[in-house]
């Protein structure tokens, strides 16, 4: 005869409170905790162990709804903190992106039809066929002759020193026969728009071939005079003439909210810990 678990199926939890953007799986997991506390308050002889265990029960309820807070937050959010890159996807026709080394690009060409900053589906036949991996628009920046091209941004929010950041983005090589290479880009932080006394934080790539969108993440740890250096910067990386576009960055710090899964196993240890001691 097969025993009857005693408590809700661990894996069963944890598989529903990563269910993604699914609003009630946290509640799904605090109701396990539920069932979990009441079977252990079943068939109890002692009037104070019950009385132990209402109590409990009730502290259990508090660190429950924090629990259901941070999941709804993390369940209803792909990230959990803004974006520290302002237009990472190169909507908007303003002056948040600035070049910061040639390399033989032209932000009038970016700045196409000025509806946006960056590329609009294929400019010189360099992306014939090729979409925006988000929105219409995306930069694009050329390693010309060993002169590699650069544009950043003034950072509205300093990154802390210390602090532990991760950078990700799409790239795209070019189609264009002569300027279809493997590259990728240098990421970079400056007290200036330049590559001139540029410190060094992480790499992004490198591409493998030209037919989609290819996604690439970094994680660094922000050094010590980081608040002295608003300036990001992303440096095309590559074979000479390897012209990398690169669409929808994310910058934030690494890490996020605990999972609603090792809250449940918190607690679940718990009512284990007080049933092990009314059999004992």
């Amino acid at each position: 005869m097969t025993k009857q678990s005693e408590k809700p199926e661990e894996s069963e939890i944890c598989r529903v409170s990563r269910m993604p953007h699914a609003p009630n799986a946290s509640l799904t997991a605090t109701r396990g905790i539920m069932d979990l506390f009441m079977n252990a308050d079943r068939n109890r002889d002692s009037e104070l162990e019950r009385s132990h265990m209402r109590t409990f029960w009730i502290g259990s309820q508090t660190l429950a709804k924090g629990a259901t807070a941070i999941a709804l937050a993390v369940i209803g959010g792909s990230t959990a903190s803004a974006n520290l890159l302002q237009n990472g996807s190169f909507e908007v026709a303003d002056n948040t992106w600035q070049v910061v080394a040639g390399g033989g690009n032209n932000q009038a060409i970016w700045n196409d039809n000025n509806d946006g900053w960056g590329l609009y589906r294929d400019f010189y036949t360099d992306f014939t066929g090729v979409s925006a991996e988000d929105g219409h628009h995306w930069a694009a920046a050329l390693n010309y002759a060993g002169e590699p091209g650069a544009f950043g941004q003034l950072l509205g929010t300093t990154l802390q020193a210390g602090q532990s950041y991760t950078v990700d983005g799409w790239f795209h090589q070019s189609v264009r026969i002569d300027i279809d290479f493997s590259g990728g880009y240098d990421v970079l932080i400056n007290n200036a728009a330049s590559l001139t006394g540029a410190e060094f934080l992480g790499h992004l790539g490198d591409t493998a071939g030209d037919t989609s969108w290819q996604h690439f993440a970094d994680t660094f740890v922000a050094p010590t005079d980081a608040a002295s250096m608003p300036y990001f910067i992303f440096e095309v990386t590559g074979g000479n003439n390897a012209y990398i576009a690169l669409d929808n960055l994310n910058l934030g710090p690494t890490g996020g909210a605990p999972e609603p899964c090792t809250m449940v196993l918190l607690f679940g240890g718990a009512a284990a810990l007080l049933r092990r001691r009314k059999l004992s």
